[in-house]
């Protein structure tokens, strides 16, 4: 996991310091976190879904999130040592439809972090949304 976590961070540097980059990375959700989210959501397959994390939602942190960016790197820290998982519906900016979102929760120190990520269903992706410390 230290491997994947500098590939994010590194992912995350050219993606802040070149606004036309365009590049992902993808891995395998934990056995732990497919049982939880099938717990708040049904889908059959979850085993074949995948986490991405792409250059325009890391740059939608930093935007957004600017003091909470740094818990990027800890996305697969999250994803496999999280204390809560919980779903919503939320409705695509673009489309106007109605998609299930998933968000894990995870304490570092006394601090809760909340990571966003929406199901592409077509896709079989779930796909960073946005990270921050809720208020």
């Amino acid at each position: 996991m230290p491997e994947l976590r500098d590939k994010i961070c590194a992912l995350s540097q050219i993606s802040i310091e070149d606004k036309q980059h365009d590049d992902s990375i993808y891995f395998p959700l934990s056995d732990r976190a497919i049982t939880e989210i099938g717990k708040v959501i049904f889908r059959a397959k979850l085993k074949e879904y995948k986490f991405e994390i792409n250059s325009h939602d890391i740059r939608h942190t930093k935007k957004r999130h600017p003091n909470d960016f740094h818990y990027v790197c800890e996305i697969p820290k999250i994803v496999t040592e999280f204390t809560k998982v919980k779903h919503s519906l939320i409705k695509h900016k673009k489309t106007g439809k109605t998609i299930q979102s998933i968000e894990f929760y995870k304490k570092f120190d006394d601090t809760e972090v909340k990571l966003v990520k929406v199901d592409l269903l077509k896709e079989k992706i779930l796909r960073l949304k946005t990270i921050f410390i809720p208020s």
